[in-house]
């Protein structure tokens, strides 16, 4: 493979990223008929990013701090459509999203620290992994069938609050520890 084959296939995996990134911020003014189609589009970035980087060896350290960030400014975008259009309250949302606030909080404090190192080493959990499986389908869930919401929304919720638990106590034993 020549030089810039391989640099093109290596720019690959971020391009996925951003690309979840600008559907997150276009989500709300997509027509409702094209939602469902951008959301699985999305979800197949959100695994073929980390994967393809990682078959080719072309994980960065822009893709490790972008990824989160992508997925996060996705559900943020879906989440408050979903809020705008009716499908979901405000209370749930906030429930929905507890991982992502609590992360939030703990980078801004690394922030306010100027702890770089620790701000960059800041690595993804399983249990992050979890929440963010169960706010896609609830998203999937909210904009497909939204009659199956009131079965999806609670695991969607206890997903997210373990993940919130298990990173607050991470922060915590980090700051303190």
């Amino acid at each position: 493979m020549t030089q810039s084959a391989t640099s093109i296939r290596k720019s690959i995996p971020n391009i996925l990223t951003i690309s979840r990134l600008a559907m997150g911020l276009a989500f709300f003014w997509t027509p409702a008929e094209w939602r469902v189609a951008l959301l699985v589009v999305a979800l197949l970035t959100e695994y073929l990013d980390g994967a393809l980087a990682r078959r080719w060896n072309a994980t960065t350290r822009w893709g490790r701090l972008m990824d989160p960030v992508a997925d996060k400014i996705f559900v943020l975008g879906v989440a408050l459509t979903c809020v705008l259009d009716g499908l979901i309250s405000w209370g749930a949302l906030a429930l929905v999203v507890a991982r992502d606030l609590i992360v939030l909080v703990g980078a801004v404090w690394l922030l306010i620290l100027r702890d770089w190192r620790r701000l960059r080493s800041l690595q993804p959990r399983w249990s992050g992994k979890w929440a963010t499986g169960g706010q896609f389908t609830l998203l999937i869930t909210l904009v497909a069938i939204p009659d199956w919401t009131t079965f999806v929304l609670p695991v969607a919720v206890a997903l997210s609050l373990l993940a919130a638990i298990d990173y607050a106590i991470v922060f915590l034993v980090d700051l303190f520890g």
